[in-house]
């Protein structure tokens, strides 16, 4: 016992007595396929007492690519048997307890109480929702873990902080509606978040580290590839300006060949600026700075998730959602026709969004603050008009610099418009 784990025990966060606590402890994984059997592997050769493998479906021969508890011999064998045999192996110091029903809502908690610790390892919105309910219920942590194509999240829910899944998608009753879809996935992603789930599940039981308890850490590997790219090249931008931290930052970025270096690296080639794309970015980054100002007069946490409406027009940048997503910490985007009264609205170009409140406005305070930027914009709008009104000043003043003040005009009209409209509605 002492040989097999001395690499794990010689570590001082893990110990003797954390080793013992592993020992001692047991573990719940819900979905043995890509996820799941990474996580199982690594609990299994981390010394978890007792492993609880729940999944209802079989092993096929399109599991393969990603699910690696696996074999070609066990294709058509219920999951939680094949993985009990495979793990079986790999450890006698641990007891594994098959649940070839799968988590259903009739059988749930009496299995969820007999473990120390849940792992989602599942890939459906219902069984998720019903952890979030029942942990909560047991107060009882669990680790979360999902994934789609190159993409992967971990976190921890109903740790010390309370957050729970339901914080993070609110909108329960549409993300169940939804049908079941198979999608591609890159055989890695899955083995990366699953480890990763495993060595949160190990931080707990051994009581050690900073356990992602409120956060939430995700990985994107075409972003993180395009991320270095961008950065590659910035830094031989700048090697003839500091030389010696840019060689480092390189030499760091990515593996290297013995010898390589930044300074025979060729420059990267000028290419044309896409000014539409620079536009449209640049039209996100005012509708994030909206969101926060909108959490900053609210005084809503950065941590709580806010709903985002929008009357989509050309000037809405939906390319960038995602962005806006990650930016704003919004649950969701949706698009409407009809302005929301109850929300606090702002403009953006021409387009109007929304954030509901669902009854924190004081709408008191609310009408007093609209009337005072209505108030502003109608003064900015007359100092506008009061230009373009002079005849000598759009005669001889530059083309660009009057369609410039035509453009505010338009700006300013839009937005007086929008802000009456608000305060009608709080009427």
């Amino acid at each position: 016992m002492e040989e097999r784990y001395a690499r794990q025990t010689m570590l001082p966060e893990i110990g003797e007595q954390g080793q013992r606590r592993l020992s001692e402890a047991s573990v719940l994984i819900v979905g043995i396929g890509g996820l799941g059997s990474a996580a199982a592997l690594y609990l299994t050769g981390a010394g978890v007492g007792r492993i609880g493998l729940a999944d209802a479906d079989t092993v096929s021969k399109s599991n393969l690519q990603r699910q690696v508890l696996y074999t070609e011999g066990q294709v058509g064998m219920p999951k939680s048997a094949a993985a009990r045999e495979r793990l079986a192996a790999l450890s006698s110091h641990t007891a594994f307890e098959c649940r070839p029903e799968g988590i259903t809502p009739e059988n749930a908690r009496p299995i969820l109480d007999g473990y120390d610790l849940i792992l989602d390892c599942c890939d459906n919105f219902p069984t998720r929702y019903l952890l979030d309910d029942l942990c909560a219920a047991c107060r009882k942590p669990w680790v979360h873990g999902s994934i789609g194509e190159f993409y992967g999240q971990v976190t921890v829910f109903n740790g010390r902080k309370g957050r729970r899944y339901r914080d993070l998608y609110p909108d329960r009753k549409a993300l169940c509606a939804r049908p079941r879809i198979t999608q591609g996935v890159l055989g890695t992603v899955p083995g990366v978040i699953g480890t990763l789930q495993a060595s949160e599940a190990i931080k707990y039981l051994c009581g050690f580290g900073e356990p992602l308890d409120g956060r939430l850490f995700t990985i994107d590997l075409p972003t993180l590839e395009a991320t270095c790219g961008f950065f590659d090249d910035l830094l031989r931008l700048l090697h003839p300006f500091m030389p010696f931290v840019t060689e480092e930052i390189w030499q760091d970025l990515a593996p290297r060949k013995a010898g390589e270096s930044i300074m025979v690296q060729r420059m990267p080639e000028a290419r044309e600026i896409d000014e539409a794309l620079l536009g449209r970015f640049e039209l996100t980054k005012e509708v994030v700075t909206a969101v926060r100002n909108v959490r900053k007069q609210k005084n809503i946490p950065q941590k709580d998730p806010l709903t985002l409406r929008v009357i989509a027009d050309e000037n809405y940048p939906a390319e960038y959602a995602p962005v806006l997503q990650k930016m704003g910490n919004l649950s969701q985007i949706e698009t409407t026709r009809e302005k929301d009264p109850s929300a606090v609205g702002f403009l953006v170009k021409t387009t109007q969004y929304f954030v509901p409140m669902e009854g924190m406005i004081d709408i008191e305070a609310e009408r007093k603050k609209l009337a005072g930027e209505l108030e502003y914009l109608e003064g900015f709008l007359a100092s506008v008009q009061k230009k373009l009104s002079n005849e000598r000043f759009v005669s001889s003043a530059p083309e660009k610099v009057v369609a410039n003040e035509r453009t505010k005009q338009a700006d300013a009209e839009a937005k007086i418009a929008a802000l009456r409209e608000q305060l009608a509605a709080l009427k």
